[in-house]
């Protein structure tokens, strides 16, 4: 994440200044859950699969240990029609997760927070599950 964001005055001359840590917590969001809509559209591009389930991991802090581990941040089932529908160009990754079921845990000034990945008993029968 970029520490600065540069903008154009009205005089046309590049300012910089440091970035808000809400706005860099929206664009990691924006990433997380972009990359994870990726990963739905390749897997259906490779498999005639008619459902997949995408786990995003990163590392976080567990405050229970005090140690920074690989962490569930965003899970979701993804119906093939669902995402066949949407339209890309225009779309907000963060916002296209109302359209699958989905966790994800985000707030502006804390980021990303744990939560607990799908299973195959979440997941609708005939639906594949990918493992990491």
């Amino acid at each position: 994440m970029p520490d600065e964001q540069e903008t154009l005055t009205a005089r046309g001359k590049l300012s910089s200044k440091k970035m808000p840590k809400t706005r860099g917590n929206e664009i990691y969001q924006d990433y997380i859950c972009g990359a994870a809509l990726r990963a739905c559209r390749e897997t259906f591009a490779a498999l005639p699969a008619q459902w997949v389930v995408v786990t995003v991991r990163t590392d976080l802090l567990d405050p229970g240990t005090g140690h920074i581990q690989p962490t569930c941040v965003l899970t979701i089932v993804t119906p093939r029609q669902t995402l066949e529908g949407l339209r890309f160009e225009t779309l907000d990754p963060s916002e296209a997760m109302a359209n699958f079921l989905c966790r994800m845990k985000f707030k502006k000034g804390s980021g990303m927070a744990s939560v607990e990945e799908f299973t195959e008993k979440d997941v609708p029968r005939g639906a594949a599950v990918a493992r990491p």
